[in-house]
């Protein structure tokens, strides 16, 4: 029989990967094990998607690829759960399951592609150097944090990591099918993920910035030539920028049509705080590692210039968007830095090692006293000894520990009781408004209970609005409540001066004010984690529309910028199912418009208003086919909610509506439409209710759309 180490000897690589392999296993199993957690927000987001591709799957491949299609012009698309269909085929849906699916497929994957770039860099026997990079990359707390966390994020970095391989491979991209290749990596990578349109902006400007380097240093010895070049380089740039642009319509679409800068500016740092933040995360030792491995490469006669150059340039302008303009910060974005942090790492590694050369024991002893570092800076990163208050704690990794909710019994019984009480109202009344927002108390987190706790998820909670920049005034969302979860301090999961709609849930019932008056409180008060009190308010009558106009008054009151999605349209029924949406093309959909026999569907708008005010939108009765003639009634409304003068229209002569007020009373504040069922028709109605969609809703004044 032959020994162990005979096979090693032989298979030297495929027990190294066994060995990374391992690692990731037993890391994830203990991290993961140590949980209590009810999991939501992008912490499950990946999971889910995984769940219902699988599922659809399971029903029909054609049915899979029409999910995987559907969700290509989403910001969260299917192409990162495709590696991960076979785990969850094999080991099912559980947390365990789909963390340790990510950390074998990313995790390994990074590692495996950080060890290929350090081979590009470091002049050194290219085995060793792959495999330190590897198991130094794995070593690396913040490798560990997005994943354990559920983010697929490390795939992204992967793949922009195999484009720089594909770069570095033939810098003068003389292949015509290069170019395509390359472009169809960069364009990946964006469909991962979309942040990673920050890293390709920074590839193609490095690519360029290389181009002018290799023109300044040909200039003086043939001037013609270094033009042709760069000529010829800026042409091949043009080129790759219009496969990706190709690879990439929705990106373009998007880009074209949507401000993210603005939606998400309240998740926006100054400076300062995402320079700390990023520092933070790592441990300013191991920043300052990485910092002096780039000096030590420059100095130390070990490396590949022309790939360390570019490399550094790339690093320098991905990190410089990340904090200047990005300027946000998350578990999940640390990735953008990680590949620059451990390259670093390693050539401090691989120069110190060429320093120190003739020193044997010096080298063991630096060798063993870096391996110690990484294992303990690992541990500080993911368990609640990083959270220690000491001096020390700065110089390692910010702790990750395995997420625990000290109040999960408690917050168990917050699901049961709101489970309870909401199955004993007809269906049509049992909508959950959650005011907060925040890793104790939102509503993904009730969601997430009520799916962990129980086989059969029933709660009906609502879309809440929870950051001003991103979302709309919360007013919608209430007139459609019938139970309001309030919470005690307000909860925030980031400053609060940006979660304004937040708050002024909270003071509408904390304050008495008129909307709180159409709810009463529960008796039972629940006690969450950080001595958070949480109350439910049940409606006890519809709300006026006096009521409405109040309410809304005051949040635009206490909300000093308009919300970043508002549609300023408001639904004024509270059984009534319908979701207002503003589309990417600036028009607004009104979906689930009830058709009830006898009773109109009325809906307010409250922008701005003209002397000459038109409204255009059309009617989409595809899922009510028997909905007859139709009318509709728009009045325009003074401040107290009192009719000025009225149009009506009616679907006689099709379903493009088109109203249009002129010399509109300058006392005019509001628009009122309501859409009822025309007598002889209603009679065709399925009962109790049918819906239709009202599309392309726009109110423009002096003939400019608003």
């Amino acid at each position: 029989m032959k020994r162990p180490w005979i096979y090693l000897r032989r298979y030297p690589d495929l027990f190294c990967l066994m060995g990374l392999v391992t690692i990731a296993i037993l890391l994830t199993t203990l991290y993961i094990s140590q949980e209590q957690y009810f999991y939501f927000w992008d912490y499950t987001h990946y999971s889910e998607r995984v769940s219902q591709l699988v599922s659809k799957l399971r029903i029909s491949p054609l049915k899979a690829l029409e999910n995987f299609v559907d969700y290509l012009g989403d910001d969260y698309t299917q192409i990162p759960s495709m590696p991960l269909i076979p785990f969850a085929l094999v080991f099912g849906h559980s947390r365990l399951a789909f963390i340790l699916s990510l950390a074998l497929v990313y995790v390994v994957s990074f590692c495996s592609t950080m060890g290929a770039i350090a081979t590009q860099v470091v002049v050194a026997k290219a085995r060793p150097v792959f495999w330190v990079t590897a198991y130094l990359s794995i070593l690396v707390p913040v490798t560990w944090t997005s994943i354990l966390r559920g983010y697929p994020d490390l795939g992204g970095a992967s793949l922009m990591g195999f484009a720089m391989l594909l770069y570095w491979r033939d810098p003068q991209l003389r292949p015509r099918h290069r170019i395509v290749q390359l472009a169809a990596i960069l364009a990946i990578a964006v469909w991962f993920r979309r942040p990673f349109a920050y890293s390709v902006r920074a590839f193609f400007a490095t690519l360029l910035i290389e181009a002018v380097v290799a023109y300044l240093g040909d200039r003086l010895q043939n001037p013609k030539a270094a033009g042709r070049t760069l000529r010829t380089s800026c042409l091949k740039l043009l080129k790759l920028g219009g496969w990706f642009l190709l690879f990439s319509p929705v990106l373009v679409f998007k880009v074209l049509f949507v401000d993210y800068r603005t939606l998400y500016a309240s998740y926006e740092l100054s400076v300062l705080e995402g320079l700390q933040y990023y520092v933070r995360e790592f441990g300013i030792l191991t920043c300052a590692l990485a910092v002096l491995g780039y000096g030590f490469g420059a100095w130390v006669q070990g490396i590949r210039y022309r790939e360390y150059r570019v490399l550094g340039t790339w690093g320098i302008l991905s990190i410089t968007q990340w904090i200047f303009l990005a300027k946000q910060n998350g578990a999940h974005y640390t990735v953008h830095f990680s590949p620059f942090i451990i390259v670093g790492l390693v050539l401090l590694v691989f120069s110190t090692a060429h320093i120190l050369k003739n020193l044997g024991r010096a080298r063991i002893f630096l060798a063993l006293t870096g391996l110690s570092l990484a294992i303990f800076n690992l541990w500080s990163g993911l368990t609640t000894f990083g959270n220690r208050s000491d001096g020390l704690s700065p110089l390692f990794a910010a702790a990750k520990p395995p997420l625990y909710r000290t109040d999960y019994s408690e917050f168990a019984d917050l699901v049961g009781f709101l489970r309870n009480i909401s199955a004993a109202q007809p269906p049509d009344q049992q909508n959950i408004y959650v005011a907060a927002s925040s890793q104790t108390l939102t509503s993904d987190a009730l969601l997430a209970g009520d799916r962990q706790l129980y086989p059969q998820s029933q709660l009906k909670v609502l879309r809440t609005s929870n950051i001003d920049s991103r979302d709309v005034y919360p007013l919608n969302g209430l007139m459609k409540a019938h139970f309001v979860v309030v919470a005690v301090p307000v909860q925030y999961h980031i400053r609060p001066e940006e979660q304004k709609v937040v708050r002024v849930v909270v003071d509408t019932f904390q304050q008495n004010e008129p909307l709180s008056r159409d709810f009463q409180p529960l008796a039972r008060v629940f006690t969450l984690e950080n001595g958070v009190q949480v109350k439910v308010y049940q409606r006890i009558r519809a709300s006026s529309l006096s009521t409405v106009l109040a309410t809304l008054r005051i949040m635009q009151a206490k909300i000093d910028r308009q919300p970043g999605r508002e549609p300023y349209w408001l639904v004024l029924q509270s059984e009534q199912p319908s979701t207002i949406e503003k589309e990417i093309i600036r028009t607004v959909q009104i979906r689930d418009v009830p058709l009830r026999k006898g009773e109109p569907t009325s809906f307010l708008y409250f922008g701005s208003l003209a002397n000459t005010t038109t409204l255009r939108a059309t009617l989409n009765t595809s899922r009510c086919p028997a909905s007859g003639a139709l009318t509709l009634r728009v009045s325009a409304l003074n401040a107290q909610g009192q009719p000025l003068t009225a149009q009506t229209w009616s679907n006689a002569s099709g379903n493009a509506i088109e109203i249009s007020f002129k010399n509109l009373p300058p006392q005019a504040s509001y628009l009122r439409l309501d859409l009822q069922s025309a007598n002889p028709a209603s009679a065709r109605l399925p009962n109790p209710v049918c819906t239709i969609s009202i599309d392309r809703l726009t109110v423009s004044t002096e003939g400019q759309p608003f």
